[in-house]
């Protein structure tokens, strides 16, 4: 009897465990006991897809499927309706970045647009994603609008082995929250700020606001570079332009970052 129990118990914990397996590979377990928790997943030929958690701790993690990830991308959504609080307007360009190689990383750090304490929301998701992740690997942020000033807040609030090396910084807002201390901006990141031409609703100003907070608090903007985006007779950048999947906004916005990400934690 106790052989025929030991046989039993041994066959429940190699079944458990064969599930276990067959789950992470689905993309629906946890981190662990205490960890974030899948509540939605779903694919691409390329890309596996997963949404941590649905309060503003939370993030959606996108990795690529049929190769290995060698860096990760944070990338922090702007300030609008809550689609935004979703990768629904970024979901092109996040997988994109995937397929290359990254894997990114998107904090939700708000319930309800305009939501406060933002900075250490995406740290908190951060944090739980290298979990998830099990190892860590060089870091690029990449944020939008309100999130081209909330990367570079977070950037210095992360712990040491967080930090970014490298942030694009697409149409930055101005600064919502209270700001953290910019010196502790690692000073050898490099920093990629894009604003727009026609861009009507923010305008070169967060950029300028952005900028001249660093170098007030001792980072060399030798290592920041700024590039107006220019508008063509078939593409004009405004705000809403590097939400775009066209052939225009790939070359405009995707591929300076491609580009910035290759030169800094080396190419897939």
């Amino acid at each position: 009897m106790r052989r025929l129990l030991l046989a039993l118990a041994i066959a429940i914990v190699l079944v458990a465990a064969a599930c276990s397996e067959s789950a992470d590979e689905a993309g629906t377990t946890t981190a662990g006991p205490s960890g974030p928790r899948v509540v939605a997943s779903s694919t691409t030929a390329s890309v596996l897809e997963r949404q941590y958690g649905a309060d503003a701790d939370g993030f959606y993690l996108f990795t690529p499927r049929g190769r290995t990830w060698n860096r990760i991308v944070v990338f922090v959504h702007g300030h609008g309706g809550p689609g935004e609080i979703t990768p629904m307007y970024h979901r092109p360009w996040l997988r994109h970045l995937a397929s290359r190689g990254s894997a990114v990383v998107y904090p939700r750090y708000e319930q309800q647009p305009g939501g406060h304490r933002a900075v250490r929301h995406i740290d908190r998701a951060v944090q739980s994603a290298l979990a998830v992740l099990g190892r860590s690997a060089p870091i690029v942020g990449i944020g939008y609008s309100r999130g081209g000033r909330l990367v570079v807040d977070w950037a210095a609030i992360a712990a040491a082995a967080m930090k970014p090396r490298a942030i694009v910084s697409v149409f930055p807002a101005s600064a919502e929250d209270p700001n953290p201390d910019l010196a502790q901006v690692d000073r050898s990141t490099r920093i990629l700020v894009l604003t727009g031409d026609e861009d009507e609703v923010v305008g070169p100003y967060g950029a300028t606001e952005m900028l001249y907070a660093l170098e007030r608090r001792g980072f060399d903007l030798h290592n920041a570079k700024w590039h107006v985006v220019e508008s063509t007779p078939d593409f004009t950048v405004n705000h809403l332009s590097a939400l775009d999947d066209s052939p225009h906004a790939r070359k405009l916005f995707w591929r300076p970052a491609d580009r910035l990400i290759a030169k800094t934690v080396g190419a897939a």
